[in-house]
């Protein structure tokens, strides 16, 4: 029997660099549909910042349905845009409650 030799095969090379990455319509999807939402009137009955709050929660929602980025950094995100916007303390009345 006749031995084959076969060549060896050289690692293939992704056209796309690891560096470079394209920015997409799913970059812009969770920030569009949080204003979307944040423009609508809230409904009867709820105050605005809660809308504001259900807001961020949908584009939350969004960006982890499209990951543009890593699911933790998304929510990194939602919590600091919640915290450096100041809508309102969310726990304001469980604090008055609360008796030391």
């Amino acid at each position: 029997m006749s031995k084959v030799e076969t060549a060896p095969v050289a690692p293939t090379v992704s056209a796309k660099k690891e560096g470079s990455r394209k920015i997409t319509w799913k970059h812009f999807a969770p920030i569009v549909v949080a204003l979307v939402v944040a423009l609508i009137p809230a409904p009867a009955g709820l105050p605005q910042y809660a809308w504001y709050y259900f807001a961020i929660f949908s584009g939350v929602i969004v960006g982890l349905m499209f990951e543009p980025l890593p699911g933790g950094a998304i929510g990194l995100i939602a919590v600091t845009l919640v915290a450096r916007l100041r809508l309102r303390p969310v726990l304001a009345g469980a604090a008055r409650e609360a008796r030391f």
